[in-house]
């Protein structure tokens, strides 16, 4: 019976082909975490504009100014009846802590208020959860409806009175988000 010699890989074959794949991933991974971070980016674009969008929701349906906190904002689930308190708006991943979603967290306060206890202003921000990982801006908005951006977004743009409208305009660092 004559003896039949099995063919297979050699190490050596199977050693470049690992660096091949290796290769390959070094150059992957890379981009796919810049595809990430521009994802995450457009989410908490997204946000702070439907924050922004369910302010003006709570002026008119509440009649009392704009909601004095993100927390107002939304409320436990299911959330019903609706209440200044918890007003029902926005989903509990937004309103409720830790406020997080797509790596940015978010702040929103009423501002500008008046004796009566009313706010006739607001201002909302986005921040990333690890700066340089889930987000490079920070991001914001206020009662003017024009959302902007800083960058680098190490840091909370702030909730502070005016601080949104403040953003200075600097080509490619700072100023409004396109529509």
């Amino acid at each position: 019976m004559p003896v039949r010699k099995e063919e297979a890989f050699s190490l050596v074959e199977l050693l470049v082909c690992i660096a091949i794949i290796a290769v390959i991933a070094a150059l992957a991974v890379p981009s796919l975490t810049r595809a990430k971070m521009a994802a995450n980016e457009s989410s908490a674009t997204a946000s702070v504009k439907v924050i922004a969008t369910a302010e003006g929701v709570y002026w008119s349906t509440f009649g009392s100014g704009f909601s004095p906190d993100l927390t107002s904002l939304g409320g436990p689930t299911p959330c019903f009846p609706p209440t200044p308190q918890a007003a029902c708006i926005l989903s509990s991943q937004l309103s409720t802590w830790p406020m997080a979603k797509s790596g940015y967290t978010f702040n929103a306060m009423g501002t500008t208020q008046v004796p009566n206890g009313m706010y006739y202003g607001f201002e909302v921000n986005a921040t990333p959860v690890t700066f340089g990982v889930t987000g490079l801006n920070a991001y914001c908005n206020d009662q003017t409806g024009v959302a902007r951006y800083v960058t680098p977004g190490y840091s909370p743009i702030g909730v502070g009175q005016g601080t949104c409208q403040n953003v200075v305009t600097v080509m490619g660092m700072s100023g409004p988000v396109g529509e």
